[in-house]
């Protein structure tokens, strides 16, 4: 098997297309496109560029993501990563319900171990020089 990479301008931020060449529709073409079909890690994750390579972030690791100028730094509980770009083109490829924006400059992930909700409409964040409440 060979894999290739083609970049496709006309495509939006967070689109991937992927195509299965073969010469033949035979059982493992199958499985391969059933198990791309049926995997939906890339639905749970952030790509984003570091040097020349794509790291892939779990949404479920982000805790927050603060930006200053273009330089957006996207805090994990392992790891922080510092990248060029806009918040709000971040924003867009994080899950509209689990992620708010807080201010100008940072977006918090509301379904970590540090956000609990205390009743309903209202969030308690914990955060490490702040409390939010939503």
């Amino acid at each position: 098997m060979k894999v290739n990479f083609n970049q496709y301008n006309n495509l939006r931020d967070n689109e991937i297309k992927v195509e299965v060449s073969a010469n033949q529709l035979s059982q493992p073409v199958i499985d391969l496109i059933n198990n791309i079909n049926s995997n939906n890690s890339f639905s749970k994750t952030l790509p984003i560029s570091i040097g020349d390579s794509i790291r892939m972030i779990q949404f479920a690791d982000i805790i927050a993501i603060e930006v200053l100028k273009n330089n957006l730094t996207i805090h994990t509980f392992s790891q922080e990563f510092e990248i060029k770009g806009q918040l709000k083109s971040i924003l867009l490829k994080l899950p509209e319900n689990d992620f708010v924006q807080v201010s100008k400059s940072a977006v918090i992930n509301l379904d970590c171990d540090w956000c609990q909700p205390r009743c309903e409409n209202v969030v308690f964040c914990r955060l490490k020089n702040a409390v939010f409440y939503r």
